[in-house]
């Protein structure tokens, strides 16, 4: 897969899942349906991975443990940052098909440079796997939480004061 361009998140009242689209910088398009149980538990890997980023730096530069204000600060930092005004640009190329493929599990491993690699996966058959800078780390974590909220889930996607199952391991099938 091409360096990703654009990501969306919707919800479809009609499936009552959301529906998350990403094209990429050489034109395909990706299609995948989220439960509320998926997204949930994405939600939780990702605010992980948010925090311990956090707690690197606060280590390196202080000794000191991360403190909530420095994650919500760095958050609004990096979604600020972030283009959420752009329509969405379709595409005719889709690698997996017209129709959605509903993902089924999710991997977190070590990237290039440092960065994480989320894979996003169906029960069988192909997904993709992302490159997570923090841009887009931050950026993924606000269209979760937006579009939970906007969906009515109630799923309390809190960065820093996380739900139940937050402290799963930031790898899950």
């Amino acid at each position: 897969m091409s360096k990703m361009h654009q990501m969306q998140l919707t919800y479809v009242p009609e499936e009552d899942r959301m529906l998350f689209r990403l094209n990429t910088q050489g034109g395909e398009e990706f299609r995948f349906w989220m439960t509320r149980r998926y997204l949930g538990l994405l939600f939780q890997t990702l605010a992980k991975l948010v925090r311990d980023l956090e707690q690197t730096k606060s280590e390196a530069h202080a000794g000191m443990a991360v403190e909530p204000l420095a994650v919500e600060s760095r958050h609004r930092e990096q979604v600020g940052k972030a283009d959420f005004e752009t329509a969405y640009e379709e595409s005719a190329q889709l690698p997996l098909g017209a129709e959605p493929v509903l993902l089924h599990r999710a991997a977190v491993r070590p990237g290039t440079m440092g960065q994480a690699l989320l894979g996003m996966h169906p029960r069988q058959g192909q997904g993709i796997e992302i490159t997570l800078n923090e841009k887009i780390l931050h950026s993924l974590c606000k269209l979760l939480a937006d579009t939970s909220k906007q969906a009515g889930w109630r799923l309390d996607l809190e960065l820093v004061n996380p739900g139940p199952g937050a402290n799963e391991q930031a790898s899950w099938n």
